[in-house]
């Protein structure tokens, strides 16, 4: 079936925090007062004087990850290690086939978490296909392209979609990928942060940096999905002309659930731990993917292959592996230099933020994700194999 393993790192992402929510400065009363001398008298907040710990410090713990290598046999059903049958039901399906898999074989007959929608999301490469077995021959099927979800209930059918149900620039020649998130009602949401053994908080972590104070960024475990057989071109699926001499290549998905309460938000930031092309998808609440452009000068230890040779993961950069731009308006709801932003209701992915360099660097620009409610959603890390 599939192989599992536990691994503990000791390298999470350092955060260089300059600026405030709303619910962030309620909530970390602490971040103003124990740095003297960020607000200044114009407003705006000044960059932190920090210690920032990074994995030689030993100082951080990042949540337990398992691996899960897809065994090839069609419609192999598997829960996702954020899965906790109570408030979250995850599972992914490997290689959904012609004959497809009905919701209520998925979830338990839909006892779970029943009468909540559920969101699924297409890893794989192929278009799925959404049906009833009552109208599968009536032509009303709807597809799920790559990297896309959709709100499923009741007597939903997915399935591999057929070569006559395939738009003209898709593949039926690569998999599909399934995974099927359904959770309870947003009211409760927050009681799954309860679970120590799934979910960790940043600023308990240890690796938030020192003087910046509480933070209510939650992070779940990680799934770690191989052996997936995904093949797709980075620069078309970023919707970039693709570089002489490039093609497609090979990936693998890391995957877990990220939490915020209302009016919060994780971090301007343009590094990350890894190289990585990323989307999510909104599982609970309102949220947004915003861009802001440059406000100080890249770090540059952040992007190119001195950090980032394909499959290999670089040393931490100097700043951490986060990093915010050195001022941050309070009086602008969303921060200074603000350009884009992408809204998410349950159900929505975002397009990929990252621009893809020749030698397929996932190059990321000042971004942070926004809560406008309580939100959950779920991160896809397609990651190139070596």
């Amino acid at each position: 079936m599939y192989r599992t393993k536990h691994t503990q790192s000791n390298c999470a992402p350092s955060i260089m925090r300059s600026g405030l929510s709303r619910r962030s400065f309620l909530t970390g009363a602490a971040a103003v007062g124990s740095a003297a001398g960020l607000l200044a008298a114009d407003g705006v907040v000044k960059r932190a004087d920090a210690h920032y710990q990074t994995a030689s410090a030993g100082g951080c713990s990042w949540p337990r990850t398992t691996g899960i290598a897809a065994s090839g046999q069609a419609n192999e059903i598997v829960h996702l290690p954020y899965s906790d049958g109570q408030y979250v039901v995850a599972k992914v399906v490997f290689n959904v086939d012609s004959s497809g898999v009905a919701l209520r074989d998925v979830l338990d007959d839909g006892t779970i978490l029943m009468n909540n929608d559920t969101i699924v999301t297409n890893l794989g490469t192929s278009y799925a296909e959404v049906t009833t077995p009552d109208y599968t021959a009536k032509g009303i099927a709807k597809s799920i392209p790559p990297r896309k979800a959709m709100i499923i209930r009741d007597e939903a059918v997915v399935l591999k979609a057929p070569a006559d149900q395939t738009p003209s620039d898709g593949t039926t020649s690569g998999p599909v990928h399934l995974a099927f998130i359904r959770t309870s009602s947003p009211r409760n949401l927050a009681n799954l942060l309860a679970d120590t053994s799934k979910w960790q908080s940043y600023t308990q972590a240890g690796c938030w940096p020192e003087g910046i104070g509480p933070y209510p960024l939650w992070m779940s475990n990680r799934g770690a999905l191989e052996n997936l057989n995904i093949s797709l071109n980075p620069w078309e699926a970023s919707n970039q002309k693709t570089p002489s001499g490039q093609k497609a290549a090979d990936f693998n998905i890391n995957t877990n659930l990220w939490w915020l309460p209302a009016m919060s938000d994780a971090a301007v930031h343009h590094c990350h731990y890894q190289n990585f092309m990323e989307v999510h998808t909104q599982l609970s609440g309102n949220g947004r993917m915003q861009k802001f452009y440059d406000l100080e000068p890249r770090d540059l230890q952040c992007s190119g292959s001195e950090v980032y040779p394909l499959g290999i993961k670089g040393p931490p950069p100097a700043a951490g592996f986060y990093s915010v731009p050195g001022t941050h308006q309070l009086e602008r709801a969303f921060g200074q230099g603000m350009y884009e932003e992408y809204r998410l209701l349950p159900g929505d992915t975002n397009v990929p933020f990252a621009h893809v360099d020749d030698d397929m660097n996932f190059i990321y620009p000042w971004h942070q994700y926004y809560a406008d409610t309580d939100c959950l959603w779920v991160v896809w890390e397609l990651t190139p194999v070596a």
